[in-house]
């Protein structure tokens, strides 16, 4: 079989979408909820959504992201390394498959994001590549670099984008489709945003954010509120924790001063700043 076919064979569901993608589209556009068939042929039960929708976001890495990680790992690393723009072919095949699908659903629509995220990786603290990367490592930097040849002719897409932020300026319902954590800190200027998940369909707000805290010891976070301090502190998948051992300390923090969600950032920082490894971080005035 031909690596193109092979590539192309990737897992969809029934829409014409990577799983991960397809299952979060799913649970807005299935009229009732809706089984699909994952990669090991087994039933996989989506929840519709039947919130309040104004406008989808979806990260165009994200998206990038759901399709590598469905081909198959016999011929992921190549398809990397030389078949990028063949990918990039089918991350534009998916958006304008949503775009159509989704055409009138939403008061504002749907909305890709290319992210420009030089200004929050200079703020935090950012894990190294390696002078020679990871597979891990090479499939951010493919996903990073298809996206960013997407956004370049993005206005010839006749698609609604953001293009070169790190935030989104929308108002209203938004649900966002992201791996990354830093994105929902898009929250601290719209409550009503809320992370719909792949790969479940799942739509997260405010209160379950705490989960993409860097928790590698997988401690209960569920009363940490979601914060840019917090961030900066504990990290998130692509973010650095800049001490060893720091959700410990914040989980301590937390349970001693019966911290909530709903915890304000005043009363964040005036129960860290008595921490002496954590104080200095206080300090932190955020980005977003």
């Amino acid at each position: 079989m031909k690596i193109k076919q092979m590539i192309d064979d990737y897992v969809k569901s029934h829409f014409q979408l990577s799983l991960g993608t397809g299952s979060a589209i799913a649970a807005i556009a299935a009229s009732t909820d809706t089984i699909y068939i994952d990669v090991k042929g087994e039933a996989l039960d989506v929840k519709k959504y039947r919130g309040n929708i104004d406008s989808l976001v979806i990260n165009v890495e994200t998206l990038t992201r759901n399709i590598i990680q469905a081909i198959p790992t016999t011929i992921r690393e190549k398809a990397i390394n030389s078949y990028q723009e063949y990918l990039l072919e089918l991350v534009v095949r998916e958006m304008h498959y949503i775009d159509n699908l989704l055409e009138g659903k939403f008061k504002k629509g749907v909305y890709f994001l290319f992210p420009d995220y030089e200004k929050v990786y200079m703020a935090y603290y950012m894990p190294k590549r390696k002078h020679l990367p990871t597979k891990k490592e090479a499939a951010e930097k493919a996903i990073e670099d298809i996206a960013f040849s997407i956004s370049k002719k993005a206005g010839k897409l006749d698609i609604n984008f953001i293009i070169d932020d790190y935030k989104i300026g929308l108002r209203g319902d938004v649900l966002l489709l992201t791996h990354y954590g830093h994105d929902l800190m898009n929250y601290k200027k719209n409550k009503n945003l809320k992370l719909i998940e792949s790969h479940t369909g799942r739509v997260i707000d405010y209160t379950g954010f705490n989960k993409k805290y860097r928790n590698s010891t997988k401690a209960d976070a569920s009363r940490l509120p979601w914060d840019e301090v917090l961030m900066m502190v504990l990290g998130t998948e692509t973010i650095k924790s800049p001490i060893r051992g720091a959700m410990a300390l914040v989980l301590e923090a937390a349970e001693k001063n019966k911290w909530t969600p709903n915890t304000t950032r005043d009363k964040i920082v005036a129960n860290l700043s008595r921490i002496d490894e954590l104080k200095d971080f206080t300090k932190f005035k955020g980005l977003y």
